[in-house]
């Protein structure tokens, strides 16, 4: 039944679409036209005599294709018996560079080199549509070498290359579109849909005048899908998958958008779909912190620094946003990518900075710091959240804190995609996803998951203060027994944190777990009430001021005895934490402040959060 339901509902949703969608009248007929024009290109060498950082980001582009020149062609590999994904992605960034070497130089050798990675990849006995996003980027590289190196192919070129993304990932797709069995990334509401529709679109684009009904149809069913996944940017620009998933997500369907307005004339509405589009910019400069470690929340990387975003460049210059144009001229000047010369802002210094605090209240996560442009500033990242949400962990509460250019309290990031059950029913066995593995509160001694997986909180107070932010989160949902629960943060101007709970037990008493967790070396006074955390050449006091009676410990950055580790999780080896064991049978707060080595702490005395 719901099978039969899903159908119809896409089905009824491509005659809308239908009635709508008419991109192919006014497809542009010559090549190249995805997300660039000849003039485009033509215009690329003039930019790089007047901006050095575009200059920089051309000459390392040409660098890294003369590279690919000796390199090897990627092969059919998938290691893990499931993903053909580091070969797809590999491939894309060789045929992006190769392109677009060979449209600013016109040197033949690069598209000769593309033609031996593209042959070789036309070859593979498929493009693994089982896992479609493999086929999904696959078919993106095939349709910017199509399309950027056209005038470079012969006619019988062309046939094996077109053949190639129609039977390997355009027919697979359409599959996905009309076959409910078959279409976990059309009815997916999370990066899926994104990539994968992204990827068909731009194939079915850069053969569209050739295959005009197929082209129509995929473009159609692209259409009806999209909506389950753009209408979750909240009204803020955020994204509630976090740093990577945003970037990935963004990435595929501004390729879309600029490809669809290269190739029609016209984005074809998409853009007035997107809740908070012109804030979009906003959310992934907001996560990076002083010195370049984002605030990692979700399953992304564990020590990830700051990523190039070609596709800020465009929002930035689309919906004109200073600091995440500045951002993104100076990530894309470490590490360029070819569309960078397509979508890099132009250079327009402004004295105006956003405000030190920034919360993305539509999916509860903020941030705050102490300065800008300060890599020694003090920075927290800060999140309830929806433990539902796609990629997410059991998080609520979770934080991170940097300050004197060391990260103090780290998150750890993902683990193994390919652990059992991963992404099933064993997901809240592993350690990092767990509430335990997070710089939070947890449930003690839950062998099952330690925050409920259901609950969905919210930030209550946001705020900017002088010289730094406040954020107070209603945790209660997360910890099941509790009848209240409140966390607060304080970023003092000094750069000193402090961590507040306030607890209320329910019908019965609750043990719960405070953890933080750190690469720093932790050494715990005699009392229990202080411990020192030394790393590199800095220092960090943590005082625990309530309750009293409870102590700090140092253990293992590892579950708890009696449970017992999982088979094949990350063991964390070299890692510490700190935590409190809680015993909540009265009200009770907690209170812990983090002072770095260069503050002497303004913080004041305990006070309600109420009154903050």
């Amino acid at each position: 039944m719901r099978l039969a339901l899903t159908l119809s509902l896409l089905l009824c949703g491509i005659c809308r679409a239908a009635e709508t969608i008419t991109p192919l009248v006014t497809l542009r007929k010559e090549h190249p036209r995805l997300l660039a024009t000849a003039k485009t290109f033509s215009d690329i060498p003039k930019r790089a005599k007047t901006d050095p950082v575009y200059a920089k980001i051309l000459a390392k582009v040409l660098k890294d294709a003369e590279g690919d020149l000796i390199a090897p062609p990627n092969k059919f590999e998938i290691p893990d018996g499931i993903r053909l994904l580091a070969t797809s992605r590999a491939i894309l960034a060789r045929i992006e560079r190769l392109g677009m070497a060979w449209q600013v130089t016109q040197d033949r050798r690069f598209a000769d080199r593309a033609w031996i990675e593209l042959k070789s990849a036309a070859e593979f006995p498929n493009w693994n549509p089982t896992h479609f996003l493999d086929a999904a980027e696959l078919c993106r590289a095939f349709a910017i070498g199509y399309d950027w190196m056209y005038d470079a192919w012969t006619p019988d070129q062309r046939k094996i290359l077109k053949k190639a993304i129609i039977e390997k990932a355009l027919n697979p797709a359409l599959d996905n579109y009309t076959n409910p069995k078959n279409s976990r990334f059309v009815r997916a509401t999370n990066n899926w849909n994104q990539v994968c529709n992204s990827g068909i679109i731009l194939g079915a684009l850069a053969v569209a005048d050739e295959e005009p009904e197929l082209s129509q149809k995929l473009i159609e069913g692209a259409f009806a899908s999209l909506p389950r996944s753009i209408s979750l940017y909240k009204k803020d620009g955020s994204w509630d998958e976090g740093y990577g998933y945003f970037h990935y997500g963004a990435g595929y369907l501004v390729a879309l958008i600029a490809g669809l307005e290269s190739a029609t004339g016209s984005d074809q509405g998409l853009l007035k779909q997107i809740p908070g589009v012109e804030h979009m910019a906003d959310f992934p400069c907001a996560l990076e912190g002083p010195f370049g470690r984002i605030f990692n929340y979700a399953d992304c990387g564990g020590v990830a620094k700051a990523d190039s975003m070609p596709e800020i460049g465009w929002l930035a210059t689309r919906y004109p946003q200073p600091a995440a144009a500045g951002a993104q001229r100076r990530h894309a000047a470490e590490r360029p990518s070819p569309l960078d010369l397509l979508w890099l802002p132009t250079d327009k210094p402004s004295s105006h900075l956003p405000t030190r605090a920034s919360y993305f209240t539509a999916n509860a996560v903020s941030t705050f710091r102490t300065a800008w442009n300060d890599p020694a500033a003090g920075f927290v990242g800060f999140k309830a959240g929806d433990n539902k949400a796609s990629h997410g962990h059991l998080d609520i509460g979770s934080f991170i804190y940097d300050a004197d250019g060391i990260r103090w309290a780290s998150d750890f990031g993902s683990d193994d995609y390919n652990l059992k059950g991963y992404f099933g029913k064993e997901r809240w066995g592993y350690y990092r996803l767990r509430a335990e593995g997070h710089n939070t509160l947890a449930i003690a001694n839950q062998e099952g998951a330690d925050q409920d997986p259901k609950a969905d909180c919210q930030l209550v107070t946001c705020r900017e203060t002088v010289g730094g932010g406040v954020a107070i989160a209603d945790i209660t949902a997360a910890l099941t027994g509790l009848k209240e629960a409140r966390r607060g943060l304080s970023l003092a101007a000094d750069r000193s944190l402090r961590i507040q709970d306030e607890l209320t037990p329910g019908a019965t008493a609750t043990d719960l777990v405070w953890s933080l967790h750190t690469e720093a070396d932790i050494k715990i006074s005699d009392d229990g009430r202080s411990a020192t955390f030394s790393r590199a050449k800095g220092r960090l006091k943590v005082n625990l001021l309530s309750p009293a009676g409870a102590r700090l410990e140092c253990v293992e950055d590892r579950t708890l005895p009696p449970r017992l580790p999982r088979e094949g999780e990350n063991p964390n080896t070299g890692r510490r934490k700190l935590i409190i064991r809680l015993h909540v049978d009265k009200p009770t707060t907690v209170v812990v402040d983090l002072v770095p080595g260069s503050s002497k702490s303004t913080q004041q005395p305990p006070k309600a959060l109420s009154t903050w």
